[in-house]
């Protein structure tokens, strides 16, 4: 026998707060039914039965749309007005391990940037040599010999 989940009891003011709260953050998306569908894994019909208010959703369903859209349950469900998510804080070691990583970074990278810059200085100072190599066998003859030597 299949279970059938329940939907969630909504009252009438919350049931038109959600369909409000739904189409709202579907169309701060700039989603269609259909896209909200897809990414929430339920039919088209049934968000538009939502928005309309002619059907009441599970709390499978409600955890999909909020997944979908970026927000809580309790959003959708109106007990709250804050639709962001609740901020997941790291640990502190976390934190303190990350922090380390960066300034290993930070010093590789200024390490690299040195080298850089000296490979740099390097090509500049063969650029200088070869432009005098060159300006010294143009002032040579055929014989090898300097210009205007005899």
């Amino acid at each position: 026998m299949e279970k059938k989940e329940r939907e969630v009891e909504l009252n009438h003011e919350d049931k038109a707060a959600f369909a409000a709260r739904l189409r709202k953050l579907r169309r701060s998306r700039g989603w269609r039914q259909r896209e909200l569908a897809a990414q929430s894994g339920l039919g088209a019909s049934t968000i538009a039965q939502y928005e309309t208010g002619e059907a009441e959703p599970t709390l499978k369903s409600l955890r999909r749309l909020a997944k979908a859209l970026g927000t809580t349950v309790a959003y959708l469900a109106g007990e709250t007005d804050d639709s962001a998510p609740p901020r997941r804080n790291m640990p502190d070691r976390d934190v303190r391990v990350i922090a380390a990583s960066l300034e290993i970074c930070a010093g590789y990278l200024e390490r690299l940037a040195a080298a850089v810059m000296a490979q740099v200085q390097i090509q500049r100072e063969i650029e200088q040599r070869l432009t005098e190599i060159a300006r010294a066998l143009e002032q040579r003859g055929t014989t090898g010999e300097p210009k205007g030597v005899s």
